[in-house]
């Protein structure tokens, strides 16, 4: 972990429905006097008023080198199946349900200092 602060800038989403895939990206700041790597998380909170209620899911991780005073940009790229769906046993089929997700980013579960809603505006 980086010695000094580090703080998440710019959350980035675009949901593109034609590649189906989710592109997730965010800036990271060593605000420390040392070189030093950071681990950023992505994570998923399902719709808030789902007949499905789902936990907090993670998406993707990476770890970022970053210099002292350096600003560096990690990105993501996740398929929407993984980021959204739940299994509808009673169709058998893989669902995204419509509505308001949460995006967060931040280097663990209970340190999420970036987010950004996603809207689905049909079930798919």
């Amino acid at each position: 972990m980086i010695k000094g602060i580090v703080k998440f800038y710019s959350l980035n989403v675009t949901l593109d429905w034609q590649a189906k895939q989710l592109d997730i990206s965010s800036d990271v700041e060593n605000t420390g006097a040392s070189d030093g790597s950071e681990v950023v998380q992505v994570y998923v909170c399902g719709v808030e008023d789902s007949f499905i209620k789902r936990p907090i899911k993670e998406l993707n991780f990476t770890k970022s080198f970053v210099e002292a005073g350096e600003k560096k940009t990690t990105s993501f790229t996740t398929d929407l199946k993984n980021a959204f769906s739940i299994w509808d046993s009673a169709k058998s089929r893989w669902f995204i349900e419509k509505g308001t997700y949460q995006i967060y980013v931040g280097n663990s579960s209970d340190n999420v200092p970036l987010s950004k809603s996603v809207e689905i505006a049909e079930n798919y």
